[in-house]
């Protein structure tokens, strides 16, 4: 399966400057060493807690966020794009071939613009102005996420949060992109409306040939919808590889904490799970521990963590994971 997008050393550090001169008094390296490659028509997850890092990645790939280093290069058969450090903004046609869907779509959509305003802007972007054409696709688009045609002429505030979210969707998909990076979509919906738009993005996948990013804290639904996943914490991914390897072998203790976690659907079965409770909280990235940034939060830690260097070591067919563990295991 060819590559559509790969991403090179990424890392994105946030600096906070005062005084005449912009004197650096603090730094927050967001992301850091960030290496992942996305296959044609697959869906990769990207899971961890809140401040892991997860949104600037995904923001960094659409151009939303500059790089601070690396690189992303992004090939669509005959298309070819990529983002540095010293790009500044990105080329219209990469913005046509890959789309973002924002967490709240209360927030992503204008409230004074009707749908079909909403919808209607990045065509005219790309040229389209005749109205009765773009009456037609904004009508096909919100047919094709489950809503009328006549939806068109009414403001987001009629609509409830998994119909908005509908419209969200639409607006990313009616440029006829190739790739889209969902951001936490379903994150802030009722658990029976969560189910319908998983489904609608697994039928658009299909039919539009679609490859997704999902980014998300909630690993049932990354288990429902992702191909491979990637679990990252304080801005690096700690392990990588096909959604049943990570889950049925989880390799590192970050990965097991979280996968202990998840909800049990038959409450029979409570008994049966071993809860891993981890110890303090998320770390200050403003202030990183050396060596390996989960040991102080690891109940495997032991004091050669704090001269680990951190690095993705392979511990099975594509299943890579940054742990000292795995790594003595591989020599």
């Amino acid at each position: 399966m060819n590559q559509i997008l790969r991403v090179n050393n990424l890392e994105k550090t946030y600096t906070k400057t005062t005084g005449f001169f912009s004197r650096t008094v603090s730094e927050v390296k967001a992301v850091n060493n960030v290496n992942f490659d996305v296959r044609h028509g697959e869906t990769l997850g990207i899971v961890g807690e809140s401040g892991c890092g997860k949104s600037t990645t995904g923001r960094c790939i659409i151009g939303i966020e500059s790089l601070t280093n690396g690189n992303i290069k992004f090939v669509d058969h005959d298309y070819e794009y990529e983002l540095d450090s010293d790009t500044n903004s990105c080329d219209r046609q990469y913005w046509t071939k890959i789309r973002y869907v924002f967490q709240d779509p209360n927030a992503s959509l204008n409230p004074r613009l009707t749908v079909f305003e909403s919808l209607a802007q990045p065509l005219t972007k790309l040229g389209v102005t005749d109205k009765e054409e773009l009456k037609s696709k904004v009508g096909h688009m919100l047919v094709e996420v489950g809503l009328r045609e006549e939806h068109m002429n009414r403001y987001p505030n009629e609509f409830s949060g998994g119909q908005r979210q509908r419209i969200s969707i639409a607006r990313a998909l009616i440029v006829n992109p190739s790739f889209v990076i969902a951001d936490e979509a379903v994150s802030a919906l009722d658990v029976s409306v969560q189910a319908q738009i998983l489904n609608l993005l697994k039928d658009l996948q299909e039919k539009y040939q679609l490859t997704y990013i999902f980014i998300s804290h909630d690993l049932s639904v990354v288990r429902h919808i992702c191909n491979r996943v990637a679990v990252m914490y304080m801005g690096e991914i700690v392990e990588l590889g096909d959604v049943e390897q990570v889950y049925g072998n989880p390799q590192h203790p970050y990965t097991r904490a979280l996968l202990s976690a998840m909800p049990i659907q038959n409450p029979k079965d409570r008994n049966k799970i071993n809860r891993i409770n981890l110890r303090g909280e998320v770390g200050d990235a403003r202030n990183l521990p050396t060596g390996c940034k989960f040991a102080p939060r690891c109940p495997n830690a032991r004091s050669e963590c704090s001269d680990y260097q951190y690095r993705l070591v392979t511990v099975g067919k594509e299943h890579t994971c940054a742990c000292i563990d795995s790594d003595e295991s591989e020599q």
